[in-house]
């Protein structure tokens, strides 16, 4: 009878934990009903991952196979997934499978449509004739980089004709988009990854449907000018810009102004460019949610006090949506004149995201936006997930609003009850947070691409970032709109200041070194000046 006891207790013992258990896993998942949404883009970056990380074309039955079966299943037992716990995992499960197999045949269509014949081995001297579709110049009167189409390759059969090829030339001066040349040149099949693992730039060439990379032996000749068209006159329009600043600004600030006005950044020198890696301010020069959120930020609240200076019309127009909407269109032309890289999207869906929540009275600001911009760039450029630009930029973001929106409230309340001397200081504190959070999302993806972290990138985001955000970008936006009537001249002078400050912060913190074996403080070999900074 002792024994029986024993047994029916065990039993009982064993039901209770089970029933915790359940309890347990029914109270995670409630808790996280609402953030199922956010784990989208993690099952459709994971399909795509894979599919990049297979060693052979997977055939299409093998993607179709699962994608079918998790949209059957999901058909059976949707409707009653909230009866049972059961169910409602299952479907959870069921629909991981499905993004996950979406992924990969978001990844498997995109390499069809953008297949490219791909040059298997060194071609020429030879004749090469094709149409300019891109130039950037570069630095110190190198020349510039041409991307080329309609291509034309001396002794070469059609079907092994690349669609685009890159081929850098020595002189520029006399070339436009559009113009159709010819000249002797030497090319080359994109170069294979230089250890297991490192940046493969066969896939970048492939992606960008560049099928060979060369250099000119003699000056280009111009057969046929360019014709008229839409993207032809924004290259046009972007060399035009880029002639400007040039005119205006010291060569070092003007390869800098063109990387945040065009998006051409060729003509930044390798040492400044070193520089602002090993200083932690590269970024700056990307253009990415900084320059969105400056540019939308100054057009809003810009707009917004010239719609208030007439009382009679604020009071019967919502002009804050106005000034969304107008914020909206000029982020997307700024979008068009800088080049739509994955940063620069993200970005711009992002604000405009947010934007719409204005226009709609909404919450502008959630891990949503981030989950939506990476879900809408992960279906048209699947590439990305496999490259820094995208996870460097998406970790960056998802840190920094996850964090902020779990304090929004406290910051919120400290900036309303303090003084201008107080929000100042908050101010500051929000770079440095900022800074901090953004350094730590991206450090694992910097040390692993690119073998490098910015030890005091802290210290030179605090003095760079709010050089950016109060002169540089105002100053570069007001360039904008005084360039098509000739005074910009002001505007590129104060931009050209602001970019001298930033480039010396870069070139002194990149040299920053420890002096001693002070725990507590260092000296800056170049400013000599003690900083009270715990290292």
């Amino acid at each position: 009878m002792a024994r029986e006891g024993e047994i029916q207790e065990f039993i009982g013992i064993r039901a209770s934990q089970e029933i915790r258990w359940r309890e347990r896993l029914v109270a995670v998942i409630a808790a996280q009903k609402d953030r199922l949404f956010l784990f989208s883009p993690v099952c459709l970056g994971t399909g795509i991952a894979l599919y990049f990380s297979l060693k052979s074309e997977p055939m299409w039955l093998g993607i179709a196979v699962p994608l079918v079966l998790a949209i059957i299943g999901l058909s059976l037992i949707w409707s009653r997934r909230l009866n049972h716990i059961g169910l409602y995992v299952t479907a959870i499960v069921l629909m991981g499978g499905f993004l996950c197999a979406s992924g990969m045949a978001a990844a498997k269509i995109r390499t069809a449509i953008i297949a490219t014949p791909m040059l298997e081995r060194s071609v020429g001297p030879a004749m090469v004739e094709g149409r300019i579709a891109n130039i950037e110049f570069l630095e110190d009167g190198e020349g510039a980089r041409l991307i080329l189409q309609d291509i034309v390759i001396e002794d070469m059969a059609l079907q092994e004709m690349p669609y685009s090829i890159r081929l850098k030339v020595r002189k520029s001066a006399d070339l436009r988009p559009g113009d159709r040349i010819s000249v002797l040149a030497e090319l080359n099949p994109p170069s294979a990854p230089v250890a297991p693992g490192a940046y493969d730039f066969q896939r970048f060439a492939f992606f960008r449907q560049i099928g060979a990379f060369g250099f000119s032996y003699k000056d280009p000749v111009v057969i046929k000018k360019a014709e008229d068209g839409v993207a032809l006159w924004l290259e046009h329009l972007r060399q035009y810009v880029g002639a400007r600043i040039l005119e205006a600004m010291p060569p070092d600030e003007a390869g800098i102004a063109n990387a945040l006005m065009t998006g051409e950044r060729a003509a930044i020198s390798e040492k400044n460019m070193e520089d602002m890696r090993n200083s932690g301010i590269v970024h700056i020069i990307s253009i990415s949610g900084l320059h969105i959120t400056m540019i939308a930020g100054v057009v809003f609240f810009v707009v917004r006090f010239l719609m208030a200076l007439f009382p009679t019309f604020a009071l019967y127009h919502p002009i804050k949506k106005y000034s969304a909407v107008i914020a909206l269109v000029v982020t997307v032309l700024y979008m068009c004149m800088v080049g739509a890289t994955v940063p620069t999207v993200r970005s711009v869906i992002m604000t405009g995201i947010v934007l719409l929540a204005i226009m709609l009275d909404r919450i502008p600001l959630s891990l949503r936006v981030v989950a939506i911009a990476a879900l809408l760039i992960l279906v048209v450029v699947p590439e990305a997930v496999v490259g820094p630009s995208f996870q460097m930029s998406f970790a960056a973001v998802a840190g920094l609003v996850a964090f902020y929106e779990a304090t929004r409230t406290f910051w919120v309340g400290i900036y309303r009850n303090s003084g201008w001397f107080r929000r100042g200081l908050v101010y500051l504190a929000g770079v440095c947070i900022t800074t901090v959070i953004a350094s730590i999302a991206t450090a694992p993806f910097s040390i692993y691409h690119f073998q490098q972290f910015a030890n005091y990138g802290l210290l030179a985001n605090l003095l760079a970032v709010p050089l950016t955000s109060f002169v540089v970008m105002p100053a570069i936006l007001l360039a904008y709109v005084l360039m098509p009537f000739g005074l910009e001249a002001p505007a590129l002078w104060l931009a050209g200041k602001g970019l001298s400050g930033m480039l010396w912060i870069s070139h002194t913190v990149a040299h920053l070194r420890l002096w001693g074996r002070c725990s507590f403080c260092f000296f800056c070999r170049d400013w000599r000046v003690l900083y009270l900074l715990f290292c």
